[in-house]
């Protein structure tokens, strides 16, 4: 017994670390919820919601059952919220269903309500809903669509404005690889129906009356917000033209007329997260109204000395960051900001500790709840992420924990907030970088010079002038605090241009290894949500996932919906596309799938001088009217005009991209038509033959893939 005891096993080791660690429990409720949501998500074929919510049931009947015995309540409990998860993404799915148009029109007239305009470059983007379409009946109206205006507008055209245009409509875009992002789904869960341009004049049937929406309001109240901030900052004298579009994201969340270069500076640099409104915006402003509050409270003796001037000004900010939400149109990391900073100032309104993991705990299952689909959604994932680990850091360095006499000393207080930046941005960066290489197939370098350079600036100069410059818009002197916001923006951009210029700046990397990222999540969730020594294990799990990145097999041939474009990849890895001006959309998606970056290489250009390519192990032969495509002694056939049949037979498997009749008798024939039935095909030559998917096979039959 005493040897058993001084010698305690692992299991009895590990039994321990998690008996430790027991309050934590709590903490992992959204990631068994977000289990559940991510399990609907992933099914070809729409579920029946019935087993689930009766499993939901039992599993609750059964932890009420055991709570006395601490492993099954628990097993219960977990079983319990991945049921409801289940069920949520469900629900939510059929709560938003709406007709989407079944095909792509011609120019059709179309009237609608202005739900929310934006700017984007030299036009807008405008959503409509109650929707009238030229020869569509009610039943197959969409709820609401999308719009993009290049044509004349009228002059303060506002969002509740009735409107008739003719647009050219289609159905919203699926994937451009199986797999891939997919807007129609997430259009589907905006309930919009169609997407389209403008070919004519907007004309105003009436302006916005009386009686609308909170929404309409508040859309009223940010546009006008917008053009307040363009105006001025437009105007002021420096090298720099996005200051107004960027200032106007940082305010009301806009940034459509960001121009490419500035976004893609400011993404390349590790910078774009200022763009999002999120927890820096969130905390710079709820915090400066707060402490300015509670400095003017003080300075009221009568008013400090008898009444809770502290929570007084948490309740004001509170109100603060709840309008400076509903500004910003509510997007996914501004609502999980808002949560937390929430939880922290309702615990000043009650007189409790807030614990600082359980707000971010508690803001992922409240969206999930209320929105499932956002968990598919990297906006989600990275501001999730990045706070998480954020929090769990912060709460795990003992030196970030000063003493209360060491806070006086103004170079631990300089110390203090440069180390507190190269912390954050090491900590943000590495729990976004997996999301970030899965989604966008790049990884930014010098993200933590960048930082350096740019949040001071952003903390003490932007967001206090951005907050000052709201207040004073209703009195017409917003000009006085946004033409010093403007000045900190042209920093922040040459920040983001000088480093974007840096040497290997970016690194593009294989994008959609999915393995890769689950290993990443399960082992960032282990080492952030316990506390014991037990965390470590999800070490492990994160090197597993760096190491496996690498290793995904990329496709060898591509052919975009409807044949408008193809691709072949060469014996270096790189592709070789038909043309460089087609499907332009599709074109870069698999560029960024096949980690590349700059002009792509297009066929003619490739053969002019030799008609075989032959480089480890991969030969490609390309005439005139079809490319060859040969691989572990496997050949797939690319036909462009007409070729003889008897051409085609060497070939396992060919596809027609021409109306003229070819290889009409081989078996394995796939045509233009049905490569727009099944949307995007990828295909992988390997020793054992050729293997091929879909867009079509990879979403299945759900609800946002259907048309009617």
């Amino acid at each position: 017994m005493g040897a058993a005891d001084s010698n305690p096993s692992w299991v009895n080791i590990i039994q321990q670390q998690f008996a430790a660690d027991r309050e934590r429990f709590i903490l992992w409720l959204p990631v068994w919820l977000g289990v559940g949501i991510g399990s609907y998500f992933s099914l070809t074929n729409e579920p029946s919601l019935v087993y689930p919510l009766a499993a939901g049931v039992l599993c609750l009947l059964l932890a009420v059952f055991f709570r006395r015995r601490a492993f099954y309540h628990r097993l219960f409990l977990i079983l319990l919220t991945i049921a409801l998860g289940f069920s949520a993404a469900g629900l939510r799915t059929r709560a938003v269903d709406a007709p989407v148009i079944a095909f792509a029109t011609k120019p059709v007239w179309v009237r609608g309500t202005i739900d929310k305009i934006e700017h984007v470059g030299k036009g807008y983007r405008i959503w409509l809903t109650q929707v009238d379409i030229w020869k569509f009946s009610p039943a197959h109206t969409p709820a609401a669509i999308r719009l993009t205006v290049r044509t004349a507008v009228p002059e303060d055209l506002k969002a509740g404005d009735r409107i008739s245009v003719k647009a050219a409509l289609s159905p919203p875009p699926g994937p451009v690889l199986p797999g891939g992002y997919d807007y129609s789904m997430v259009a589907y869960f905006e309930r919009t129906g169609a997407v389209g341009y403008t070919v004519t004049p907007v004309e105003r049937l009436a302006e916005a009356g009386g009686g609308l929406a909170l929404s309409t309001h508040i859309q009223h109240v940010r546009q006008t917000m917008t053009n307040k901030v363009y105006r001025p900052l437009e105007d002021v004298p420096g090298v720099i033209n996005d200051r107004g579009s960027v200032a106007a994201s940082m305010i009301t969340g806009e940034r459509g007329a960001i121009s490419n270069a500035a976004m893609e500076a400011l993404r390349i640099s590790g910078l774009a997260h200022i763009l999002s409104i999120s927890g820096l915006h969130l905390v710079l402003v709820t915090g400066t109204c707060f402490f300015l509050v509670r400095l003017i409270l003080a300075a009221i003796p009568p008013v400090a000395l008898r009444y809770p001037i502290k929570k007084w000004a948490a309740f004001i900010s509170l109100i603060v960051g709840f309008l400076y939400l509903l500004i910003a149109d509510s997007p996914v990391p501004a609502e999980r900001s808002f949560i937390m900073v929430g939880f922290f100032l309702c615990a000043i309104l009650l007189d409790r500790t807030g614990t600082p993991l359980r707000p971010v705990a508690f803001a992922a299952f409240l969206i999930l709840l209320m929105e499932p689909e956002t968990l598919l959604s990297a906006s989600f994932q990275m501001s999730f992420a990045a706070a998480l680990a954020l929090v769990a850091a912060y709460e795990s360095v003992p030196w970030l924990k000063p003493d209360r006499r060491d806070r006086n000393s103004l170079v631990w207080r300089g110390f203090f907030y440069v180390s507190g930046i190269i912390l954050s941005s090491l900590v943000a960066g590495a729990a976004t970088a997996p999301f970030g290489i899965y989604h966008f197939g790049r990884y930014s370098v010098y993200g933590l010079l960048s930082n350096l350079g740019a949040l001071p600036v952003t903390s003490f100069l932007v967001m206090p002038a951005a907050m000052l410059g709201s207040l004073l818009m209703p009195f017409g002197l917003e000009r006085f605090a946004l033409i010093p916001m403007g000045y900190g923006v042209d920093i922040i951009l040459k920040v983001s241009y000088a480093v974007s210029a840096l040497p290997r700046a970016n690194i593009p990397v294989h994008s959609g290894n999915l393995a890769a990222l689950l290993l990443a999540v399960a082992g960032g969730l282990w080492l952030c949500l316990w506390r014991e020594n037990i965390r470590f294990l999800g070490i492990p799990l994160l090197m597993l996932s760096f190491l496996i990145l690498p290793f995904r097999e990329m496709p060898d041939l591509y052919f975009d919906r409807g044949g408008k474009l193809f691709a072949m990849k060469a014996g270096d890895g790189k592709l070789i596309f038909s043309d460089r001006t087609k499907a332009r959309f599709s074109r870069r998606g698999w560029q960024q799938m096949n980690a590349e970056e700059g002009k792509s290489r297009v066929i003619k250009e490739q053969f002019r001088n030799v008609s075989i390519l032959e480089e480890n192990g991969i030969a490609i032969a390309c005439e005139e009217a079809f490319c060859e495509y040969t691989k572990h002694g496997h050949k797939a056939m690319i036909v462009r005009a007409w070729v003889p049949d008897e051409r085609c037979s060497a070939a396992e498997a060919v596809v027609i991209l021409t109306d003229l009749p070819a290889c009409s008798s081989h078996p394995h024939r796939i045509t233009r038509e049905i490569l727009a039935e099944t949307g995007t095909q990828v295909w992988w030559l390997g020793k054992s033959g050729i293997k091929t998917t879909s867009v079509r096979e990879e979403r299945g039959t759900r609800r946002w893939t259907q048309r009617r």
